[in-house]
């Protein structure tokens, strides 16, 4: 297995660290918002070509406090 190869599948090992971080970030800019985790890594069908494909739902008519959105970015 390529260095890269191995690289990947730990990255995608580690996808509910990754969504919980995204969640944290997500409900800090909309209080409210919902993540959600989606597609082959959710379902555990993980492959190489995998990506970790995360839905982020923000209730309608919420404002974005974008002073925190550029610090972020």
């Amino acid at each position: 297995m390529s260095s890269w190869v191995r690289s990947h599948f730990e990255h995608l090992r580690r996808w509910r660290e990754y969504a919980r971080a995204v969640m944290r970030a997500a409900r800090d800019l909309v209080p409210g918002a919902r993540v959600y985790v989606i597609g082959g890594v959710a379902e555990d069908r993980t492959t190489v070509l995998s990506d970790i494909d995360i839905l982020i739902i923000i209730p309608g008519n919420t404002a974005i406090n974008k002073s925190k959105l550029y610090k972020i970015f």
